[in-house]
């Protein structure tokens, strides 16, 4: 019964990663001084190629030694996290999901995150945090709406925006009339009209007036 056992289960490592592109994944392994191949098998909806000298289970389906099949482990290469936590991981690069006990998700990326949707991407949340060190940008095909129920504050060494000329004037022109109660209507043209210069002198004659 044990000899049985042991045709049945076996250790051994991947010696042929191999490539991803056949129908069915499958690798070289070496087990008890012999090479031969062997089918990958994973979970539903899950997929991965194990690397060469990772450690497998291998198991003979349907009781045959030579219908081979392997289960790959990372073991050695895992995260650390505390009793009940689930990974999902790079053993390679350290890149990670952590599942923790508190309902916290973290992830951990080495490198780039990106997110493609065909559709919408939808975030909801008390409240949302985005640290940069770098830059942020957004490019969008259409509006980008910011709606605040409260104060929407914006603190930069300075603010650089590309506007056109004539929405360069409608803001200063819708500007100047909220601060000055003027009724300014500018002619439209290109460049600086009569009326943009009219606004930007009443919008430095109010700036004057604060100076104490």
């Amino acid at each position: 019964m044990i000899a049985r056992l042991k045709q049945l289960l076996r250790v051994g490592v991947v010696s042929n990663e191999g490539a991803d592109s056949d129908t069915i994944p499958v690798q070289q392994l070496s087990y008890h001084g012999k090479k031969g191949n062997s089918l990958a098998w994973l979970p539903y909806g899950f997929h991965s190629i194990a690397i060469n000298d990772s450690l497998c289970l291998i198991l003979a389906a349907n009781a045959n030694s030579e219908e081979r099949m392997h289960i790959a482990t990372s073991m050695l290469d895992r995260p650390q996290g505390a009793p009940g936590e689930v990974f999902v991981f790079h053993p390679q690069t350290g890149t990670r999901i952590h599942l923790k006990n508190n309902g916290d998700v973290d992830i951990i990326s080495t490198n780039d995150v990106n997110v493609t949707a065909e559709g919408d991407i939808n975030a909801t949340a008390t409240d949302v945090n985005v640290t940069a060190s770098g830059d942020i940008t957004a490019i969008a095909g259409g509006d980008i709406n910011a709606t605040a129920t409260g104060n929407l504050i914006t603190t930069s060494a300075g603010l650089e925006m590309n506007i056109a000329t004539e929405e360069l004037i409608d803001i200063i022109h819708l500007l100047a009339t909220k601060i000055t109660g003027m009724n300014i209507e500018h002619s439209g043209a290109w460049g600086v009209t009569a009326a943009f210069q009219s606004t930007m002198e009443a919008i430095e004659a109010r700036i004057l007036a604060m100076k104490p």
